[in-house]
């Protein structure tokens, strides 16, 4: 058996633009000799950094979004696991691969990427886009800009170019991961584990077989967070899951450790920036409940901001909120309605009193600056459910 492993991440910044950090990895891993899928691997990354509004619009993902991922030092842990020894493909790999290695080194790990095959020129030999590439071949990218989208279409790009082809002309050494370990947890977070999609659309038949060799925790919790991709658990799976503690040989004890670590790993996740939202709180209590347990995590109190007539208040961004777009313009005129003096601009020496932004703990530049200056910070959705409490606006 020949496995590939075909990526894509998503970035917090434009790839042109400094310092950028990785928000998403998709992988699918393809048996090229049978050509049969293995597993399909996605997990969101929370980078703890800027998130750039023009990278936000195209991959769809705000700050708030990636609050409970999993930062890629933890991933970097297990990620290399599914890579190791295998032709890694994508559509320009030379960009996901070098993002990838700046990423494991920051980590500290000693894993690197280097045998790769790019399709973007090893195929098209050109500057087409992978949509322009789809469209030329005759199918459309389902999800395209989400990190297993545009993994699952090149993938399809690359099985109608050959992939007997792409590991003869794959380039570079086979990576080897000198510092394996085989007591790991692959623990991810994918959109669909965070509520951001509606659609559980993930290939996992083979997790169990990939997951082979590592200790019996950590195929057991790698098979945990495997079964709950979907949010729930069948009976069937809990049934997959019991036959394999009993082939482990982990005793009931053992696995109720399992679980109790695996909700301690979420909630260290939440309270790593030091802000526990309700958000968290429901999507980690959702988790606890489906493994028999309860959360200690309790939502931290937003302090109440009040806009009194005269105020200057910073608009950060365009947004949409109640299925409305909201420019700075039209948020400009429920401001001046509030007596109050809107502005894009944020400078100390302003003397700025609230920040409306998407989220009030979203990672920009502005939203940073507001933290540091100790400027308080109100969210577009507050912002116009006030305007709606002084009959400035209607309900939408």
């Amino acid at each position: 058996m020949t496995v590939i492993a075909v990526l894509d991440t998503e970035t917090s910044r434009h790839p042109s633009h400094l310092p950028n950090r990785i928000v998403e990895v998709g992988i699918v891993l393809w048996d090229a000799e049978s050509d049969a899928p293995i597993v399909e691997i996605e997990t969101l990354v929370n980078p703890n950094s800027v998130m750039e509004e023009g990278s936000s619009n195209i991959h769809g993902l705000a700050p708030s979004d990636l609050e409970g991922a999993p930062s890629f030092r933890e991933i970097a842990q297990w990620l290399p696991h599914f890579l190791e020894e295998r032709v890694v493909c994508g559509f320009n790999v030379s960009f996901d691969a070098r993002m990838l290695n700046y990423e494991f080194s920051r980590a500290g790990s000693d894993f690197k990427i280097s045998q790769t095959f790019c399709a973007r020129y090893g195929i098209s030999g050109n500057n087409k886009s992978l949509g322009e590439v789809c469209d030329d071949q005759g199918f459309r990218i389902k999800n395209a800009h989400t990190a297993l989208g545009d993994a699952r279409a090149t993938l399809q790009v690359l099985r109608n170019y050959g992939l007997n082809r792409v590991i003869e002309e794959a380039r570079g050494p086979k990576h080897r991961w000198t510092g394996r370990s085989n007591d790991i947890r692959p623990l991810t977070w994918s959109r669909y584990k965070a509520g951001l999609s509606d659609e559980f659309d993930l290939f996992r038949e083979n997790s169990v077989w990939e997951l082979e060799g590592l200790s019996p925790e950590s195929q057991y919790t790698g098979l945990i967070s495997s079964v709950l991709e979907d949010r729930k658990i069948s009976d069937e799976e809990r049934a997959k899951l019991e036959s394999l503690a009993r082939e482990l040989g982990l005793s009931d004890s053992a696995i109720a450790e399992i679980h109790e670590e695996y909700l301690s790993i979420l909630e260290a996740r939440a309270r790593e920036n030091g802000v526990v939202s309700q958000l968290e709180v429901d999507r980690i209590s959702h988790m606890a409940g489906l493994l028999g347990l309860e959360t200690s995590l309790i939502a931290d109190e937003r302090p109440s901001v009040e806009l009194s007539a005269g105020s200057l208040v910073c608009v950060t961004s365009e947004a949409t909120i109640f299925g409305k777009s909201w420019s700075f313009e039209s948020l400009s005129i429920l401001i001046e309605k509030l007596d109050c003096k809107p502005t894009n601009q944020l400078n100390k020496k302003d003397g700025v009193s609230v920040l409306l932004c998407p989220e009030v703990h979203a990672r920009t530049g502005k939203a940073q600056k507001a933290a540091n200056w100790g400027i308080p910070m109100m969210s577009f959705a507050d912002f116009l459910e006030l305007a709606i409490e002084r009959g400035l606006l209607s309900e939408q």
